[in-house]
């Protein structure tokens, strides 16, 4: 796959290794870059709270219910809806207050979980912006570049992207990999991420 990207992007080099080296190679990176922050997604901390601030609602509602769940017009109509139907379905509408209190145990352990685990994630490497994304990806894939073409990883000079048939083979090769690793037939800022991730050239 990686073969025919390349040859979409106008870059006909042949790595020294072979393409199923190089293919072994994105693949590895692909498993190493971070995950994508999705826009205006919740992190576990925030969802713990939302969690917790449920279940205080549940347990306030459950009470709430029970105060009138034994009142005789409630009774009644749970008695009328219930009528002519199979097994204790006017149980089941009285039950209501018992069934809502059911679900603040299974909110908690939720909450508790994603706290937890909030936690845990906070100490790894946090969900990324694509740009993010498009750094890491450039700063791995920069020395496979170096060493199975045996170029140096330049850039034509200015701040904006170029057709890629008239980028500089680093840029091609960089297309061609973020076309299949992060999906990007055209990288907008293709030109500034490979400059902010370019490094000194190998002695």
């Amino acid at each position: 796959m990686i073969e025919e990207a390349c040859l979409q992007m106008h870059f006909p080099h042949e790595p020294e290794d072979g393409w199923q080296y190089v293919a072994r190679e994105l693949r590895i990176i692909h498993f190493q870059l971070p995950e994508l922050k999705a826009e205006g997604s919740l992190s576990r901390a925030q969802m713990a709270k939302k969690w917790d601030r449920f279940a205080d609602q549940l347990w306030s509602i459950s009470k709430e219910m029970g105060e009138i769940a034994w009142q005789e017009d409630f009774t009644m109509a749970a008695l009328e809806i219930g009528s002519g139907r199979e097994g204790s379905a006017a149980y089941e509408y009285v039950n209501l207050p018992n069934r809502v209190g059911e679900l603040v145990g299974p909110a908690r352990k939720l909450a508790a979980w994603l706290k937890l685990s909030g936690i845990l994630q906070s100490r790894k490497i946090r969900p990324a912006s694509e740009r993010e994304r498009r750094l890491v990806l450039a700063c791995k894939l920069q020395p496979i570049f170096v060493d199975q073409f045996g170029m140096v990883a330049t850039l034509k000079g200015g701040s904006a992207c170029r057709p890629i048939e008239e980028e500089s083979p680093w840029a091609r090769f960089y297309q061609a990999a973020a076309s299949l690793l992060l999906r990007e037939k055209v990288t907008a800022d293709r030109q500034s991420v490979l400059l902010e991730a370019r490094r000194p050239p190998i002695e």
